[in-house]
């Protein structure tokens, strides 16, 4: 019993460990809004040289972090 307990914990603490490594702009936020019939710059942070796909309404664009981990993908048209 105590096995699938700890292999859960240990997933947990890899999630967050992950979260902690991929970062959105806080102007990125739940509830947020999109500008319409407009390119929409998402950026944020993640390690360095780390690919970073963003997938919104049916558009999928990577883009790679630079030397110190900032990234920017441009979606076309909302």
């Amino acid at each position: 019993m105590k096995f699938p307990v700890l292999t859960i914990l240990l997933g947990f603490c890899l999630s967050i460990q992950a979260a902690e490594e991929l970062r959105f702009a806080k102007s990125f936020t739940d509830h947020g809004v999109l500008q319409r019939e407009m390119p929409v710059p998402i950026w944020g942070w993640a390690q360095p040289n780390a690919e970073v796909t963003v997938e919104f309404s049916g558009q999928s664009k990577t883009a790679t972090a630079g030397e110190r981990g900032k990234w920017l993908v441009r979606l076309d048209y909302c």
